[in-house]
């Protein structure tokens, strides 16, 4: 990642940082590894959705399924709000 994208996405990567954050304090019991598997499906899918494809990779266990949902649905609250702006 180059200093320019980081900065171009400063928002964005704020955003999700937190929200991962959040997700993450109000799972019981979940655990860097969870984490780690959530951002891990999160990439699969954004990479195929580049590719022009629709296909949804979710973590197989269960803390890191929480996690990955609660990103999802904050990037879909953040769409909404860039739209309203």
């Amino acid at each position: 990642m180059t200093e320019k994208f980081l900065a171009d996405n400063e928002e964005l990567l704020i955003f999700l940082g937190r929200t991962l954050g959040m997700a993450a304090l109000e799972t019981a019991g979940a655990a860097d590894f969870d984490v780690r598997s959530a951002l891990d499906a999160l990439i699969r899918t954004y990479v195929t959705l580049q590719s022009g494809v629709y296909y949804e990779t979710r973590p197989d266990n269960a803390l890191a399924k929480r996690l990955y949902d609660a990103v999802q649905e904050g990037v879909a609250e953040f769409r909404r709000s860039e739209q309203d702006r």
